[in-house]
């Protein structure tokens, strides 16, 4: 029994280092960047904001309620108002994942080493939300993918 009691201390101090090492990767990370973020979230940031620059454009000015309202000679197909939608959708879940990858940048001025791990644990805690609405917005952009090659066919 004692051996079982060993093996499990050991693997608990294993992990404590792995994730002391992450965090210590991070806040290096975090305190040389350009922008006070890591290399992973400025990529993610800059997708989100494509992905929301191209779904904005394919919102029409008319809500797709308004767009289903219109007499049937006016109203687009439904694949259109469906497209409309799910431009919306997209749009949404895009800005929330860019409005919470913002609030993980640290000031240029404030990236001294204790800043920067704070900075590296308040990213490491938010991870399961931001990989939460990473694929929300990618599955967001696939189905618009897929509507719009309908639409267009």
């Amino acid at each position: 029994m004692e051996v079982v009691a060993a093996v499990g201390l050991v693997s608990n101090i294993l992990q404590f280092l792995e994730f002391s090492a992450k965090l210590l990767s991070g806040s290096r990370e975090i305190r040389t960047s350009a922008s006070g973020a890591t290399a992973e979230f400025e990529s993610l940031e800059h997708m989100c904001q494509f992905v929301g620059e191209l779904s904005a454009g394919l919102i029409p000015p008319l809500s797709p309620e308004e767009l289903s309202a219109l007499p049937p000679r006016e109203r687009p197909i439904k694949e259109e108002i469906t497209l409309a939608r799910l431009a919306i959708r997209c749009k949404e879940a895009s800005t929330n994942l860019h409005h919470d990858l913002k609030k993980l940048h640290i000031e240029a001025l404030s990236r001294g080493r204790v800043a920067s791990v704070r900075q590296a644990a308040k990213n490491w805690l938010s991870r399961t939300r931001i990989k939460s609405l990473q694929k929300t917005v990618d599955d967001s952009r696939k189905e618009l993918a897929l509507c719009l090659q309908a639409v267009t066919t």
